[in-house]
Parts: C-alpha cells; sequence; structure tokens
C-alpha cells in the first residue's frame, strides 16, 4: 500500500521583456516515505502581451464656422479615454488634409476643409488601436454688396425699392440668409 505522494513545483521565470515571459513550471511528485522516489516533469508556460490599447469616449465628428482672415481656427476637442492592459508608449494624432497627413495635437489650428482626423494609441509591444473622426472647418465670411451710388433731383424717391437693396454673398452656403437694416442720413452742404 502506497502512501498519496507530495507534489509540489517552482518556476524558472524568464524574461525575454515586459511584453513576452516565459515560465518553466517545474512539478515534482515524491514518495512521503522515500524522498528519493519522485518523478518530475515539466510544464511551459508563456504570457504574452497581444491585447491592443482601448479608445473609449472618443470625439464625435466635429464642424467649425470661422470667419478669419485666413480661414483657419483653433479647434479642441474632447480628450478620448485610452487604456492598455500593460502600458502605453504613446498617442499620435493624424490629420489627413488634402491628401497629405500631418501629425497635429488637439487645440491646432486647422485650414478650411474636411480634416480626417486618426487617433492612434501605441503600448510598448507593438499593440496599436485607432480611432477616427473629422473635423470640417467652414469659412463662414459673408459679405455685404451695396447697390450702385444715386444722384437724384431733390425729392427724388430715395427708397431701397427704387436704388435697390443690397446683397449679402459667401464662398460657401454657410453664410445663411442676411437681414439688413439700413437709414438715410441727409447732409447739408453750405
Amino acid at each position: 500500500n502506497c502512501d498519496e505522494p507530495i507534489v509540489s513545483y517552482y518556476d524558472d521565470v524568464y524574461i525575454i521583456n515586459s511584453c513576452h515571459i516565459v515560465i518553466t513550471r517545474i512539478w515534482r511528485a515524491e514518495d512521503p516515505n522515500n524522498p528519493a522516489l519522485f518523478d518530475t516533469c515539466h510544464q511551459t508556460i508563456k504570457q504574452v502581451d497581444e491585447e491592443a490599447p482601448i479608445i473609449t469616449n472618443g470625439p464625435d465628428d466635429i464642424m467649425i464656422y470661422t470667419n478669419s482672415a485666413n480661414c483657419n481656427t483653433m479647434v479642441q476637442w474632447p480628450e478620448a479615454i485610452i487604456s492598455d492592459n500593460s502600458s502605453l508608449d504613446y498617442i499620435e494624432y493624424v490629420d489627413e488634409y488634402n491628401g497629405q497627413t500631418f501629425v497635429v495635437n488637439n487645440g491646432d489650428k486647422f485650414d478650411e476643409g474636411l480634416h480626417e482626423i486618426t487617433i492612434s494609441a501605441y503600448d510598448f509591444c507593438g499593440n496599436i488601436s485607432s480611432y477616427e473622426f473629422t473635423i470640417d472647418v467652414m469659412c463662414a465670411r459673408c459679405h455685404v454688396s451695396c447697390p450702385d451710388d444715386a444722384c437724384l433731383p431733390v425729392g427724388s424717391d430715395i427708397s431701397p425699392d427704387v436704388l435697390g437693396y443690397a446683397t449679402s454673398y459667401s464662398g460657401n452656403v454657410n453664410c445663411g440668409n442676411a437681414t439688413f437694416d439700413y437709414r438715410d442720413v441727409i447732409m447739408e452742404t453750405g
């Protein structure tokens, strides 16, 4: 009749880097009455980080109007929440605009047009996640064009119905409908 063997183990840990760990677990079963009677086996355990960072609460698409002279504006967006199961290396914001790509930062100035922003999160193990949103900068410069100057006899009807109304125009449809007010100023010369 044999007694129940005593089972134990120890780990031999080999760290390749923070992303790859190999553990050799050495198991030993030994006769409780005679330690010289034993057997061993090896179990290999690999721990590998293959999980990409997680990006949540990314910004919604942004449409912004500007009336600056050069038709660009500073744009800020809410920061996404980025996490990783090990540790993040870096986060990069890339703007694709007119067929070219640029690294950008939250709060930079953006020119008129559609910007496709990609947030990429990299961890130290080479895993990558991305999130995309757009920034549409619309130049809303609205202009006014006055009716032609007029020289009329005293007492003539000078209402806008006769002389014309001012009109508005813009480089795009975002100017909207303009509302005009006017007042006549009569100057006397002596």
